[in-house]
């Protein structure tokens, strides 16, 4: 058997990944495993994607709604998103983490048949008193924990988030959509 790209050269092995004989020079020894040159220069491009490829969403505005009835609103927001509370700290800075979505939802029937609300993922909200109302901070990010998430995975976490965010705005208005 020849190298596929050495035609010359005997191969000594072929591509864990796609099969290809390759030589030492084309596929060395790596662990007990071979990679052609393509194979190679794709993992290199998945393993980048993946490591940049979290979802996540992140948003501040100012409402002149009053901090205490903003945070009744907000409470009454997680609960209609059916999120749970883990921590919520007072004081200054009201600051609320709240998780949603099962591990077992998304990976036992796919990111592609689960409604992205049951997916996992985690909320950190922060109410702060400003100068003319209540600054909020609203940052959601996926919690799966792969590392990596499919591109067509990845987009429909954005768009749930997208939509969680406008929701929130929707109770906790900007004050430039306040008339």
């Amino acid at each position: 058997m020849k190298c596929y790209v050495h035609r010359e050269t005997d191969a000594v092995g072929v591509c864990t990944s796609c099969g290809k004989a390759v030589c030492e020079k084309c596929g060395p020894d790596i662990h007990g495993k071979r990679l052609c040159g393509q194979c190679t220069a794709s993992a290199r491009t998945i393993s980048r994607g993946r490591s940049a490829a979290r979802a996540q969403a992140y948003d501040s505005w100012v409402t002149n709604i009053p901090i205490a009835d903003a945070s009744e609103r907000l409470q009454a927001f997680l609960n209609q998103h059916t999120m749970k509370v883990v921590s919520r700290q007072s004081g200054e800075v009201v600051e609320v983490i709240a998780d949603q979505g099962s591990q077992f939802t998304a990976r036992f029937f796919g990111g592609w048949l689960a409604n992205p609300a049951s997916f996992p993922k985690r909320a950190t909200i922060r109410l702060r008193a400003a100068h003319r109302g209540v600054e909020i901070e609203a940052a959601i990010e996926e919690t799966l924990g792969m590392g990596w998430l499919d591109p067509k995975f990845k987009r429909r976490y954005e768009d749930y988030f997208e939509e969680w965010i406008d929701a929130l705005k929707d109770l906790l208005p900007p004050m430039d959509r306040i008339a």
